[in-house]
């Protein structure tokens, strides 16, 4: 599990970024901590044999077997789960918790969408709940929320929580294998509701946008969009080859002191590259083919909006970058906040075609 850069740059932050978290969270209306990665690679002339994932995950549409099952959550209300694990790549624990609010009208015959939400370092899922303002949202536009627990990892501190998002190979990590925990969650999901297999997306705010960024990697064909916040991406051992073109939305502060927005250079650690926010969506836009882009459709002050058009299947990668914001999620934009920018996006993305 990666931190950032420099060991005494990471140990800082060790410090700072809990006493953050609370802010940040009020700040956003709605995201936690940090920590992550993703890693930009263009197109390789011939077709690479990915180091990973080759763990199990299941990259590809599911059909839900909940459909026609009594929810085993009260529509209107939010209960933490558990989800069985291999021990093996959980730390030693069998068990994984998450907590999951089904929308005010759930029926159990309707085909309902489903958002993952991750949360920062050191932050709960429970937590992420009531900062984000996602739940009483998703009860207004009838989805589903899930927000999944990280593990902790004692050795970036007493009981700090954080992702695995450098992928298992990487030693720091313990062979934690965070994409096939976000996979089996999924399979128990659709095994007891009604979840739309077309309409699954994923958020997280900082180490929980580094989360979502990550699993570009690895979930493509199953996971419809991505909306990562002030995460950081990575260049990491065994590389990055999704299986499918993806859409994703992305919000960054051009001022933000820990994701820091142009990257860090190799030199600072050459094994694991933090990749610039622009180097990062560049990529994914070549990966999808887009034709155009990146045009601004909207220029002021304080914002940069960007788009890449003309992607295959439908997709689309669209980027916020909001002048002089720090480790925050930003503010409305043109009047609408970040969760209804958010869901108009997925919305308007269903899973790509295989």
């Amino acid at each position: 599990m990666r931190l950032y850069r420099p060991y005494a740059y990471r140990m800082m932050l060790l410090t700072c970024v809990p006493l953050l978290f609370g802010v940040v969270l009020l700040m956003s209306g709605g995201r936690s901590g940090r920590l992550l990665p993703a890693r930009a690679l263009a197109a390789p002339a011939a077709t690479p044999t990915p180091a990973w994932p080759n763990d199990g995950a299941v990259d590809h549409p599911v059909a839900s077997a909940g459909c026609g099952l009594a929810s085993p959550v009260s529509p209107g209300t939010t209960e933490k789960q558990s989800v069985a694990v291999n021990p093996d790549t959980n730390e030693g624990f069998a068990t994984r918790t998450y907590w999951i609010h089904v929308p005010t009208g759930y029926t159990a015959t309707q085909p309902t969408p489903l958002l993952l939400v991750f949360h920062g370092g050191g932050g709960t899922g429970i937590g992420t709940e009531a900062a984000s303002g996602w739940s009483p949202f998703a009860d207004q536009h009838h989805f589903l929320v899930v927000y999944p627990q990280g593990l902790p990892f004692s050795r970036l501190g007493p009981g700090y929580t954080a992702w695995a998002a450098t992928g298992p190979l990487d030693t720091v990590g313990n062979g934690v294998d965070d994409l096939l925990f976000v996979s089996n969650l999924l399979d128990a999901l659709q095994q007891h509701y009604c979840v739309d297999p077309q309409r699954i997306y994923a958020n997280g705010f900082s180490a929980g946008g580094g989360m979502t960024s990550f699993l570009t990697c690895g979930l493509t064909g199953r996971i419809a969009a991505f909306a990562p916040m002030s995460g950081d991406a990575y260049q990491f051992q065994g590389g990055c080859y999704p299986h499918h073109p993806t859409s994703i939305i992305e919000f960054h502060g051009g001022a933000d002191p820990f994701e820091v927005y142009e990257g860090f250079p190799a030199r600072e650690d050459p094994d694991w590259r933090r990749i610039g926010v622009m180097e990062w969506l560049t990529t994914w836009a070549e990966r999808d083919g887009c034709a155009a882009g990146p045009t601004a459709f909207i220029q002021t002050a304080t914002v940069l909006a960007q788009q890449w058009t003309g992607c295959r299947d439908n997709t689309s990668i669209v980027h916020y970058r909001i002048a002089g914001l720090g480790h925050s999620g930003p503010p409305p934009i043109n009047g609408q906040s970040a969760l209804s920018i958010m869901w108009s996006f997925f919305q308007a993305h269903p899973l790509a075609a295989a």
